[in-house]
């Protein structure tokens, strides 16, 4: 099947008119600001045939969240947020894992919609963001060696990874009222793009190597409090 080249373009078109209809009502306003953190557990997928995909678990992940509500059905928010990845290289025959390690700097605009509960409020969005790595660093979980100590010039991480994430977010009805409220948030965001920017070669052993290319899925469970005012 061939997917249009524009399709991206007109997913961003759609999300900034779905995430500007919070902000043209004449309705009362409610805005948000919050803090979380949560779990992060990602999938590298392998991109190369007969070549392993690997996962990395219960990583740390913090944001600062912005978001405005209205009284119509729809809302909209800004994240800006930071995870550290363990990204796994290779994986040797005692079970070591040897890789990359470093933070991930990242920005995502979300929109979603206010579903009303009883005694919560359901807030599904989908969002569009980009992450920034900052690799500085090799790690082994065990007594793997590395035998490539250039991590700059041998892993060609991408910069900027954009990524489209979906998600809820559970949080009292009372929400719209001044007061600060807790909250618990669902994802699942996959990076649209390989992980390094041409596929790495290894040497996991003297003049033994092997080719690796990922492609990101990330699941996190967060919570977070956040506090409202209106203007």
């Amino acid at each position: 099947m061939l997917r249009s080249k524009n399709a991206p373009i007109s997913a961003l078109k759609f999300l900034l008119l779905f995430a500007i209809c919070p902000f043209s009502t004449n309705a009362q306003v409610t805005h948000a600001l919050g803090f979380q953190i949560g779990l992060s557990n990602v999938w590298y997928r392998s991109e190369l045939p007969n070549k392993p995909s690997f996962s990395s678990h219960f990583l740390p992940a913090f944001s600062f969240e912005y978001a405005k509500y209205s009284d119509n059905l729809f809302w909209a928010g800004l994240s800006l947020g930071i995870t550290p990845r363990n990204i796994p290289i290779y994986k040797y025959e005692n079970y070591t894992k040897t890789g990359i390690q470093g933070p991930e700097f990242w920005g995502k605009v979300r929109a979603g919609l206010k579903i009303q509960r009883d005694f919560s409020t359901h807030l599904p969005f989908i969002a569009l963001g980009a992450g920034y790595f900052s690799f500085d660093s090799e790690y082994s979980s065990g007594q793997g060696m590395v035998y490539n100590q250039s991590s700059t010039a041998v892993y060609p991480v991408r910069k900027p990874m954009p990524f489209i994430e979906v998600g809820n977010t559970v949080i009292n009805t009372t929400f719209r009222e001044n007061k600060r409220n807790v909250f618990i948030s669902f994802l699942v965001r996959y990076y649209s793009v390989n992980t390094f920017k041409e596929n790495v070669q290894f040497e996991y052993e003297p003049l033994a190597f092997t080719q690796v290319q990922y492609r990101m899925i990330e699941f996190v469970i967060a919570a977070g409090i956040q506090h409202q005012f209106h203007r």
